[in-house]
């Protein structure tokens, strides 16, 4: 089934992105041990940690919005035009497909529920913010099929 591909494409993602989180903290760490706690100095340590638990809360409800879209989107996955999968910098997950000559598209599963969709194909370019219920909109489908059709060309 080609959603298991993706589904270890995502385990990798979210242990690089752990990766990356932990030398984050490991840095904040040195840069707090040699400064006085009640500094201002903190003060960007301090958010940047709100951020990090922020970014944490919202990967928990982009799972959760991940899995309901890629079982959607499976039947429609073809093995010569898989996404590449990745998670951003707040927690959310990002689909990309790639094209001929620069086309692509790319949706952001957001924690809040929505998607967030951008098509760029040979000079013109969709973005949109759609929620969704059940079924992958047909924005997105259409979209795909225009880019994958193009790259068999």
């Amino acid at each position: 089934m080609l959603e298991n591909i993706i589904l270890n494409d995502i385990k990798i993602a979210i242990e690089i992105w752990g990766e990356d989180l932990d030398e984050q903290v490991k840095e904040w760490h040195k840069v707090e041990k040699n400064t006085d706690t009640h500094s201002l100095q903190t003060a960007p340590i301090q958010i940047q940690t709100l951020q990090t638990l922020q970014a944490i809360q919202n990967l928990k409800q982009s799972s959760v919005q991940f899995k309901l879209f890629l079982t959607k989107l499976a039947p429609h996955l073809r093995p010569d035009f898989m996404p590449s999968v990745t998670v951003d910098n707040e927690g959310e997950f990002i689909f990309e497909w790639y094209g001929r000559q620069g086309a692509r598209a790319s949706v952001i599963v957001g924690a809040n529920g929505a998607l967030y969709f951008v098509s760029l194909f040979h000079g013109t370019s969709i973005k949109s913010r759609l929620l969704w219920n059940n079924d992958i909109p047909p924005l997105i489908l259409t979209e795909l099929d225009k880019i994958y059709k193009d790259k068999q060309a």
